[in-house]
């Protein structure tokens, strides 16, 4: 059984449609040019959840979303005298999508909504297949259940670097040593004899030295111990140049989406897209379809989920904005071109029918295009607009601030060093005093 709705569109208005005697005076012509009509009256439409493109209105009980608007535009343009009846079907998951679309021999015509499939293909399910939606690549959304981003990258930098970290701790700390028994005899006003003064004095110059820094307040004065000197340096900067090259590489994936791994990780996909990633994706991932996408994000029913898997970067960017959803942000865009369509059951096979459909697939694939054009001019128009109200700074400005910094810390340092000199004369004077 499907609903009794039906959608017609004459003159840019919706109307319930009437039977056929009350359509059979419509003229087959626009502007004196011939609708691309078909052989069928009638059409079934059967559909999922699938946003933006379609969703139920529980008020008024009929389909609603974007794809509902550009078919009544197309049925406008190509062939206003056709009927669609839409029908939600009720299935819990992408098998049982493809079960019933296997087991369609009905020669009627039957539209089934949403497909998944690869650029260019023009069969699914051994179904023709006629693509409306493109997307680069699907987008990883996360979810952070209230935790701190800061923190989480952090935690991501850490985990990266730590063993770059102790290698180079636990290399200065044996330099250190080593400078220290090298040094201890004979240059014990650097390096003390005491061996915890004297080894905290060599580490602390074992890591001026591999940072570069030089302060020079150190200095190994035997020649074995500066020909040991010169093989740390080596080491140093060896060491120095990889953990800056590691933890920019992960700084710079962290602003880019870094190395993903959805294994065995529990990820919310829109009815309809299981079977599509299993057979395109090697992510092993535990996919959960969600029927009701966008309720379940706004009633925040989603503790279970870690990630969430969108239909492109635009549109995930556009949920977060619009519904504010502070504790979902978008972690990866996937590189792998695929589009969403229609699947066709049913007898399609007429030169009218081709027509028709290249038609209407034409006017759909063209309204959708012309608003994801207008929203990209909109937000650089935006953007623009913020740019051009922000007054960045002039190299006179930054000049004066950074001298200002300059001459504060210069008579800061001043102002200390005066005062532990003239703390070290009263001190001499007392002693003196005293004697």
């Amino acid at each position: 059984m499907f609903s009794k709705i039906c959608i017609l569109i004459w003159f840019g208005k919706v109307y319930v449609c009437g039977t056929s005697a009350e359509l059979s005076g419509l003229p087959n012509t626009k502007n004196g040019s011939t609708f691309h009509c078909p052989s069928f009256e009638t059409v079934r439409l059967h559909w999922q959840d699938f946003h933006p493109f379609t969703h139920y209105n529980s008020s008024s009980k009929s389909l609603e979303g974007d794809l509902s608007r550009y078919m009544n535009t197309a049925l406008n343009a190509c062939c206003p005298r056709l009927r669609i009846y839409d029908e939600k079907i009720n299935i819990t998951s992408s098998c049982e999508m493809e079960i019933l679309i296997r087991r369609n021999h009905d020669k009627n015509p039957v539209i089934h909504f949403p497909i998944f499939s690869n650029k260019g293909e023009t069969e699914q399910l051994q179904r023709r297949f006629v693509a409306l939606f493109h997307s680069p690549g699907p987008a990883v959304l996360k979810f952070g259940h209230g935790s701190d981003p800061f923190s989480n990258r952090f935690l991501y930098l850490l985990k990266n670097v730590w063993a770059l970290v102790l290698i180079s701790f636990l290399h200065a700390l044996l330099a250190g040593i080593i400078i220290w028994a090298l040094e201890h005899r004979t240059n014990s006003a650097q390096f003390p004899s005491s061996s915890f003064r004297g080894i905290g004095q060599g580490v602390w110059w074992a890591f001026v030295t591999m940072t570069t820094v030089g302060y020079g307040d150190k200095a190994p004065q035997s020649s074995l111990a500066r020909t040991f000197a010169i093989l740390w340096m080596l080491e140093g900067t060896v060491l120095t140049t990889v953990f800056s090259a590691r933890l920019t590489a992960d700084l710079t994936a962290g602003e880019i989406g870094y190395d993903l791994n959805l294994l065995g990780k529990r990820v919310g996909v829109p009815l309809g897209m299981e079977t599509f990633l299993i057979k395109e994706f090697n992510f092993g991932a535990d996919f959960e379809e969600l029927e009701d996408f966008h309720e379940l994000i706004d009633s925040h029913k989603y503790s279970s989920l870690e990630y969430l898997l969108f239909f492109d970067y635009d549109m995930a960017s556009d949920l977060i904005k619009k519904r504010r959803i502070n504790d979902l942000k978008i972690e990866k865009n996937i590189a792998h071109e695929f589009s969403v369509g229609m699947s066709l059951t049913g007898d399609f096979g007429t030169k009218e029918d081709e027509s028709f459909l290249a038609c209407w697939r034409r006017e759909i694939v063209d309204d959708y295009e012309i608003e994801k054009a207008t929203r990209r001019h909109a937000r650089k128009a935006k953007k623009k607009e913020q740019a051009s109200t922000k007054q960045p700074l002039d190299s006179s400005t930054w000049v004066i601030i950074i001298s200002v910094l300059f001459v504060v810390l210069g008579m800061t340092a001043a102002i200390v060093r005066q005062y532990r000199w003239l703390k070290a004369q009263n001190m001499v004077a007392g002693r003196v005093d005293s004697s």
